[in-house]
């Protein structure tokens, strides 16, 4: 410094650092460890490296069940969290019994030539190839299957006067007039909370199995009358939903014309209904039978855990390194076992041979003694 210019020079100090380039893929198989699987069960795919999860999300998502319409963002719930995709049927959009034992096929990525959608990792790195894999819904038992939901209602008159059991009844029997439902007594209405101000309320609604409300007579009956369909919970539930659907529409013409009328006070008297966080609880016999094999147990806990972390040296480093230590273990033993079973077989094979050219040899031992004495 401060000498001519052809000599003048100055040196910075190097700063290292990992420019990431990688691109992430995908680790593992879907979540949960089972070809089948309950709809409404979430399923969760993982990946190497910590995903870029901002809102609107990035990527495609598709889940086609032939022969009936595909989802996609628009009704699947979709989870995008650490280094998994969590995604399940919004139970909301469907007739849960065209689900039953259907095959279906994912795919996750940039889906048509004109997307430019893709699933990124937070550095701005994006998949090479989708992903893509099948499975199959659980033909479970739904005579025997219960569903719940969350039920929200604005414009709700909370009565901070009457007691929370005056208010689970009375949404009761709002929604069974609503879905002019003959027989309550399968509803069950808890968890109510209820915003005064706001005039929001909520509760947790339980809609009991057909099987659990009646006597072994009546179920038998319903079924040779071909009325198991209507009793079901999941049909109850789809009557509600559709009536939750078809008021909110008729309302919300109705509100229109108040409002244009200037007649406000009218227009806020009508109390708004929604459904979320929709279960469909299958019986505990159909819940044994559709669970992941007690051998990949371990294997699916972990990976569920993995998913959801963000940084590999968090607590999940001791276990992942086992986990990935157990599988590599198991993969050598399969090629050692494939080694083993060539290795007999290509000795049968030998032993055969040369049983062979002995034979071979002896005949032409006969043959040659059969010339020489004729």
């Amino acid at each position: 410094m401060g000498g001519p210019s052809e000599v003048n020079s100055y040196q910075t100090e190097i700063i290292p650092g990992i420019i990431d380039r990688s691109r992430p893929q995908q680790y593992g198989q879907p979540l949960p460890l089972k070809d089948t699987v309950i709809a409404g069960e979430e399923m969760v795919v993982m990946f190497t490296e910590p995903l870029d999860c901002s809102l609107p999300l990035s990527f495609d998502i598709e889940l086609r069940i032939e022969g009936l319409v595909d989802f996609d963002q628009d009704n699947l719930d979709v989870r995008c969290e650490g280094r998994g995709i969590g995604f399940q049927i919004n139970l909301r959009t469907i007739d849960y019994e065209k689900l039953l034992g259907k095959d279906f096929e994912v795919e996750i990525g940039r889906i048509g030539v004109e997307s430019l959608a893709d699933v990124y990792d937070s550095n701005g790195n994006s998949l090479e190839f989708n992903v893509a894999f099948k499975r199959s819904f659980a033909a479970i038992d739904l005579s025997s299957a219960s569903t719940s939901f969350k039920l929200l209602l604005e414009e709700f008159p909370c009565d901070t006067a009457a007691g929370i059991d005056v208010a689970t009844n009375n949404i009761s029997e709002k929604i069974a007039d609503l879905a002019e439902l003959d027989d309550i007594s399968r509803l069950s209405v808890d968890e109510f909370s209820c915003n005064s101000h706001g005039r929001r309320a909520s509760a947790q609604v339980h809609i009991s199995s057909a099987s659990s409300s009646s006597s072994e007579v009546d179920s038998l009956r319903r079924v040779l009358s071909g009325d198991v369909k209507y009793h079901a919970a999941t049909s109850i539930f789809k009557k509600i939903t559709d009536a939750i659907t078809s008021d909110s529409t008729r309302r919300d013409e109705e509100r229109k014309l108040n409002m244009m009328s200037e007649n406000e006070e009218v227009a806020q008297q009508y109390i708004k209904y929604s459904v979320v966080e929709v279960k469909i609880l299958p019986s505990d016999s159909d819940m044994e039978k559709f669970k992941t094999h007690s051998d990949k147990e371990e294997e699916e806990r972990l990976l569920y855990h993995l998913a959801l972390q963000t940084d590999l040296t968090d607590d999940t480093g001791e276990d992942l390194n086992e986990l990935i230590l157990d599988e590599s273990r198991k993969e050598r033993m399969e090629i050692k076992g494939e080694i083993r079973a060539l290795e007999k077989e290509l000795a049968k094979r030998e032993s055969g041979l040369e049983n062979k050219q002995e034979e071979i040899y002896s005949i032409f031992r006969l043959t040659e003694m059969k010339i020489r004495y004729s």
